[in-house]
């Protein structure tokens, strides 16, 4: 950039640019007058506001950005999309990474309302400032109130200023009363599913911040005690160990003024003492990190530690625990607010709690995922600004919006756990989406880390999870697919434990990469997720199970079930007809035994073994009958190029040919894949699909014929699946959708069978 004395320029004072001009500022487009009334509809039909709810584009970031110094508007835009932060891709140019003009758009947004029906507070909008594409974190600007607070009944829902060097404790205190004892519904454990009388009922070590040392409870009863969740980094911090514990169960030995205490850990302790709270939970000091027994039994409770803690301080700024938590007594922060003045009003620029953490650190931890979610409050501590989030309410120290009537901002978009219940399937594949593209220091935690939230969607799934997958729903978890570029995750030694643990290939666990349910794969499936999985599976799978020698959160059991004894075991029993959905699924693990031969389900079949004959018996294998084919891996992609071109970097949708050279289906699979081009693979049939999406077949443009036959049901999802060398085991490779006419007549030799295969 050419004028580089830009870069820090104070904000410019009552000044507009022509282009901003357009937006005509003013107090009453950020307040609505009282006389329009709550209603949203009547709001939006008063014409209150030129510019309308509707996106209107602002510019060019680079041109916004040379103004800055010249328009007021334009320097708060500028401090609102820029950031420091080396993975924000936006220059002090305004163009990204690519050298690339970046477009800025403003909208009207409603924001501050309460929900009850007598009331009708102050409606108030913000600013909205974003790129359609998401080129920049969404920012808003918004009106100042000039004061910090108007009462607990009636809150502003405007902007306030904040402390510069330390968080004000009273305003975190008020948040957790307020949530406390209005949220009393949607904020307590059971919410989660987690039973407050498991946990009370549990072995749990707590640090003690009146005695400054361990206290171990058992049972833990009704004490109240805070955690602490953040990112060790690549060394160790201070750890409790075998030898070690002794010493910190000694009154005094855990002071938050003892040098070999991290800063974060210790900003924690000071921070929940300042809170009235006596006891916190902290990983690397109540768990002995050296005693497998302990790490086990602890990490297991996770969900319950986390989900009926009174409030979970999330260190969500710097790379490690040295970094300590920004804001608080032993920290100070540099909280500067970008404000202006502008025709006697004083505006500011603001940023959620989503766009402050989306590039942290602490946001791409895996561990770090289930302990915000899991948890009934969090307080979030970014570099210079602090949260409150609950399964209510959002709060933003610099937005005057907490009340302890129902009310709702912007804010409270993404909250977070907010309705398990309501589509715990969709739920699971959310959790796993974000969930996997998450990092881990040691790979062998990729189930530990999330059998907490394992906890919570067991219930409302009514199913226990078998290596990451539900097995009321198996046949349907199984379509999950690649999101980007993946890694099959090889045998990995526990750390710090000598025991080595291994991930299925045909879980998402066992490849390291996002996952995810593609729509145009599995859309067909949810718009009846019952009645597919009653009429349009028919494979019986078994898997062994060894409880002595499981990988750490691979079966998350019910607490009514337990597995004491090695054996095969059925993931689930076949479906039956009735509607309720636990009578279409079996939900205990039952003896392989019981059932020695089952009827397929496929239309016309006869009756053909399902019972397992392999003797290779191992942990995380799965064994089934099913019917696999032989088909030829082919460049030909019958997709249009809008749709290719928006494929992931790093995955190519290939297409599959018979015996014949007819396309007969298609699969996505990482580009390294080209090089296998014109080889024959075996895939396994293992449900009904639907039809092709436009992704998958562009029909428009592609003339295939389609022999569906009398079933709409005429495609089938099948695993691509390649064998050991001793043709013992194989691994799911991909997923595909294939016609089911072509497995009848177009497989290469040897030709479709009904075969037995193990799974690992």
């Amino acid at each position: 950039m050419q004028h580089s004395h830009k870069i820090d320029c104070e904000a410019p004072s009552d000044r507009f640019c022509d282009t901003c001009c357009i937006i005509n500022l003013l107090p009453r487009r950020f307040v609505r007058r009282r006389d329009t009334g709550g209603d949203v509809p009547v709001l939006l039909a008063s014409g209150w506001d030129p510019v309308g709810l509707k996106a209107r584009k602002l510019g060019y970031l680079d041109h916004i950005y040379q103004k800055r110094d010249q328009c007021s508007i334009c320097w708060l835009i500028f401090r609102a999309t820029h950031s420091s932060d080396e993975d924000s891709g936006i220059g002090y140019d305004g163009l990204n990474k690519d050298d690339q003009r970046v477009e800025c758009y403003v909208a009207w947004q409603p924001d501050g309302r309460f929900l009850s029906d007598d009331e009708v507070g102050p409606v108030t909008r913000r600013l909205r400032v974003f790129n359609p594409e998401g080129l920049f974190p969404e920012a808003y600007i918004m009106l100042s109130s000039g004061d910090t607070t108007t009462g607990d009944s009636s809150p502003s829902f405007l902007g306030r200023s904040i402390p510069r060097d330390r968080v004000n404790v009273d305003t975190v205190r008020r948040w957790l009363d307020l949530c406390r004892e209005h949220h009393i519904d949607t904020c307590k454990p059971h919410s989660t599913g987690l039973s407050r009388d498991l946990i009370a009922s549990s072995r749990l070590r707590l640090m003690d911040l009146q005695d400054n040392c361990l206290a171990t409870f058992e049972p833990l009863g009704d004490v109240e005690y805070a955690t602490l969740s953040y990112v060790w980094g690549s060394s160790l911090p201070t750890c409790l160990l075998t030898e070690s514990f002794a010493h910190f169960s000694s009154p005094g030995s855990l002071t938050p003024y003892a040098s070999n205490l991290p800063n974060t850990v210790r900003d924690a302790m000071v921070l929940v003492q300042s809170l009235g709270i006596r006891y916190v939970w902290i990983d690397s000091l109540c768990i002995i990190q050296d005693d497998e027994e302990d790490w086990r039994y602890t990490s297991s409770l996770m969900g319950r530690i986390y989900g009926n803690g009174v409030v979970n301080i999330c260190a969500a700024a710097g790379e490690d625990y040295r970094h300590g938590i920004p804001g608080t007594q032993l920290t100070p922060r540099n909280a500067v607010q970008p404000l202006v003045s502008l025709a006697g009003m004083t505006l500011l620029a603001v940023k959620t709690v989503e766009s402050l953490i989306q590039n942290s650190e602490w946001d791409r931890r895996a561990w770090t995922f289930q302990e915000r979610m899991l948890s009934p409050r969090c307080l979030i501590f970014t570099e210079d600004r602090v949260f409150f989030q609950c399964r209510q309410a959002t709060w933003s120290e610099e937005v005057e919006s907490e009340s302890s009537l129902r009310s709702w901002t912007v804010d409270m978009v993404r909250l977070p756990l907010d309705s398990v219940e309501k589509n715990p399937v969709r739920l699971f594949m959310e959790y796993v989406e974000m969930y996997s593209r998450r990092l881990l220091t040691y790979k062998s935690d990729r189930l530990a880390a999330f059998a907490g939230s394992a906890s919570v969607l067991c219930p409302p799934l009514q199913a226990h999870l078998l290596y990451g997958l539900p097995n009321s729903c198996f046949d349907f978890a199984l379509l999950w697919d690649h999101k980007d570029f993946a890694h099959r995750i090889k045998r990995q030694v526990q750390y710090p434990f000598s025991f080595w643990v291994e991930f299925p290939s045909w879980s998402w666990c066992g490849w390291e990469g996002t996952a995810e349910w593609r729509m145009s794969m599995v859309s067909s499936c949810l718009l009846n997720l019952q009645e597919w999985l009653t009429y349009h599976t028919w494979i019986t799978w078994y898997t062994y199970v060894d409880p002595q020698s499981l990988v750490p959160g691979a079966i998350s059991l019910s607490d009514e079930v337990r597995m004491d004894d090695p054996g095969l075991q059925l993931v689930w029993q076949e479906p039956r007809p009735p509607s309720h959905w636990s009578e279409t699924r079996e939900h205990a693990y039952t003896s392989a035994f019981d059932m020695a031969y089952r009827q397929s389900t496929r239309p016309g079949s006869e009756k053909r073994p399902t019972l397992p004959t392999s003797t290779a018996l191992n942990n995380g294998w799965l064994y089934f009958w099913t019917y696999t084919a032989f088909f030829q891996l082919s460049r030909k992609s019958l997709t249009s190029p809008e749709v290719a071109s928006k494929m992931v970097p790093g995955l190519y949708r290939f297409g599959l040919l018979g015996d014949q050279g007819d396309w007969c289906g298609t699969i996505v699979l990482p580009k390294t894949w080209h090089n296998r081009v014109g080889d024959i693979f075996e895939f396994a049939a293992i449900s009904e699909a639907r039809e092709f999406s436009m992704d998958e077949l562009d029909t428009w443009n592609h003339d295939i014929h389609e022999d569906r036959g009398p079933s709409e049901w005429y495609l089938y999802y099948a695993l691509l699946i390649v064998w050991d060398e001793k043709h013992i085991v194989a691994e799911r490779a991909g997923i595909a959708k294939i016609y089911q006419r072509a497995f009848d007549t177009g497989s290469f030799e040897p030709k479709n069978d009904w075969r037995e295969i193990a799974l690992r």
